[in-house]
């Protein structure tokens, strides 16, 4: 009798979403740093690292440094977001 493992788990991909540098260092809330940028999220459950089954497909804002995210569903909700910073940016200088 032998013994395979089955190995399993969760495959994760951000691919950036360029959208110009209006979109770009964006002010984190959690870690107070200006690096969010938004990108395209898939996540996978996977078995022997081959992606099977798709568990998440969306746009988010991530920050890298504190991995903070953010879902958005559409080109207004981040325009929204952008004016915001630019309020944001106001009030810190």
């Amino acid at each position: 009798m032998s013994f395979v493992p089955i190995i399993f788990g969760k495959k994760d991909w951000d691919n950036e979403y360029d959208l110009g540098p209006k979109y770009k260092n964006f002010y984190c809330p959690n870690c107070h740093n200006y690096c969010v940028k938004p990108v395209k999220r898939r996540e996978f459950i996977s078995i022997w690292f081959i992606p099977i089954f798709p568990m998440y497909f969306g746009k988010q804002l991530m920050c890298p440094i504190c991995n903070w995210r953010q879902d958005f569903k559409d080109q207004s909700q981040l325009d929204k977001v952008a004016a915001e910073q630019v309020i944001i940016n106001k009030q810190q200088q």
